[in-house]
């Protein structure tokens, strides 16, 4: 499903947002987060959990940083390592995810010059 699907426009959006707006303020962020969840699944739900782990992920990794923030000096190159490893594999997975089929593509055009084997990608 996209965002400019008559399906989200005229049902999902509708129902969301009467759903959001009866929510009591306190609940309403653990509502958004289902709601995502629900249109996440919807439109691509073979990755879910795979999105589930990143999100977890980099909560887990603030949360840390968030911990050892008044720790000195060695927080602070700590807090450099989380952040770096957070971002490193966020970009790993994008990459992964949206370019490995056009990179190894491009990559066995260009060894096949050579008559090397293409590396296959699945």
């Amino acid at each position: 499903m996209v965002f400019s699907s008559s399906i989200f426009l005229f049902a999902f959006l509708p129902i969301c947002l009467g759903i959001y707006f009866a929510t009591p303020d306190r609940f309403r962020n653990a509502v958004l987060v289902m709601l995502s969840a629900a249109f996440y699944v919807w439109g691509g739900g073979a990755f879910f959990f795979l999105m589930l782990g990143s999100a977890v992920v980099d909560y887990l990794v603030a949360r840390a940083i968030f911990t050892r923030v008044d720790d000195g000096a060695s927080a602070a190159k700590l807090t450099r390592y989380l952040v770096a490893g957070s971002v490193i594999v966020n970009v790993a997975l994008l990459f992964w995810f949206k370019y490995a089929g056009f990179s190894a593509k491009m990559f066995n055009r260009l060894v096949d010059t050579f008559g090397v084997d293409p590396v296959a990608i699945p």
